[in-house]
């Protein structure tokens, strides 16, 4: 019987899962144990030319394991958590978000990041995100994403986590993903998206999985203005939906904003609202614009998720001509407290068109003071979104 060892202490044989993924390993971490870092910048590109698409994932599912393994038996083992680190830091090398994961793989890398220590510095919620591309949640994945969830803790100076920033984009993509969780029980008093849910639920065929991939093309991790490679797939979306089609739902969801009903906006709602507003600009259509403008007049019972929706009208109002666009852009500017380099920059250029220099605006104390810093702050987010530059995120410690 074919039996490798590793210097980490795990033991595999022929019949052992991923065996040939298992060879592989011993072979990195005895090149990473006498090389250091060199070994894994020797790896990663043998591995990606030399392994199909699915051997990579049986590589990814053998570190899992093997993480496991080395905390089962780490009082057993000379620098167990060294041994981990390697093999954690293959690990993140080697996601990618067009690998075919299964929901089985997925299911694994959740409780793995949650249970080992070595994994807390980033997570799976990219894969997970392009895994929603083509897949529905199955319960099981839904259920393990809800506990990945639950587990989610960004405490400013603590340690649970890498960063606040790489807390904030984990759980923006959680909350997404499990929007389109189709088990998950409506509650139309939890977020005003929950109607949106609803007749997504109750539609079928092509008319459904239209709308699914439309309303899947809205992410959590967005920058405030969306990226001209979002819009150029937007409108293919937009055309699968129908122009008619996508103005019929749109304008019954958003009927809700002109009630004296209040409204809640979820995370995740929020994330929708500003999305279906970005798609309701590329319809260009007056009546939508209207009924995205009920916003500025809606009830709510808490203003909690609210400032990125707010800052989406803008996309909207550019569909407009000046003098229609200017009452509700001053609205936006004078009634909503966080500046907003998008709505201060769209004020300027409308009010120079309509005449009104910016040395007015200043006199009628239209533009609002520190500025400066909320543009630094909102450019800097716009490039980090751009440029996707996804950090991870650490998980909680159990101590």
């Amino acid at each position: 019987m074919q039996v490798t060892a590793g210097p980490d202490g795990f033991v595999a044989t022929a019949e052992t899962p991923d065996y040939r993924a298992h060879v592989l390993l011993a072979e990195y971490l005895r090149d990473r144990h006498a090389a250091g870092g060199a070994a894994l910048e020797r790896a990663l590109p043998r591995l990606r030319k030399e392994l199909s698409k699915a051997e990579l994932v049986a590589l990814i599912r053998a570190i899992h394991a093997r993480i496991g393994w080395i905390g089962g038996h780490e009082r057993e083992l000379s620098e167990p958590g060294r041994w981990q680190e390697f093999l954690a830091q293959l690990a993140r090398n080697l996601y990618a978000p067009r690998l075919p994961f299964e929901a089985s793989d997925l299911i694994l890398m959740l409780q793995s990041h949650r249970q080992n220590r070595a994994l807390w510095s980033f997570g799976p919620e990219e894969l997970l995100v392009a895994y929603l591309e083509t897949h529905d949640l199955t319960p099981e994945l839904a259920a393990e994403l809800r506990h990945f969830q639950s587990e989610l803790q960004g405490v400013p100076g603590g340690m649970k986590y890498q960063n606040q920033a790489g807390y904030q984009v984990a759980l923006a993509h959680v909350h997404m993903l499990l929007w389109h969780d189709e088990s998950d029980p409506l509650d139309a008093a939890h977020c005003w998206s929950d109607g949106v849910r609803r007749d997504l639920r109750a539609m079928t065929g092509e008319r459904k999985a239209c709308w699914k991939a439309l309303l899947r093309h809205i992410k959590g991790n967005a920058p405030a203005k969306p990226a001209k490679s979002w819009l150029k797939e937007a409108e293919q979306r937009l055309d699968a939906v129908g122009r008619e089609g996508f103005r019929a739902c749109l304008r019954a969801w958003l009927a809700a904003f002109r009630t004296a009903e209040p409204q809640r906006l979820s995370v995740a709602g929020s994330h929708i609202l500003r999305g279906l507003l970005w798609y309701a600009a590329l319809a260009r259509d007056p009546e939508l614009a209207a009924d995205a403008l009920a916003l500025l007049d809606a009830t709510w019972k808490a203003k909690r998720n609210l400032d990125k929706v707010m800052v989406a009208l803008v996309s909207v109002l550019e569909t407009l001509p000046p003098a229609s666009a200017w009452p509700s852009l001053l609205r936006l500017q004078q009634e909503w407290p966080t500046s907003s380099v998008q709505v201060e920059r769209f004020l300027k250029k409308t009010a120079a068109e309509l005449g009104i220099t910016e040395e007015e605006l200043k006199a009628r104390a239209l533009l609002k003071p520190k500025l400066e810093i909320g543009e630094q702050v909102e450019r800097m987010m716009e490039r980090l979104g751009e440029q996707r530059a996804m950090v991870r995120v650490r998980l909680p410690r159990d101590e």
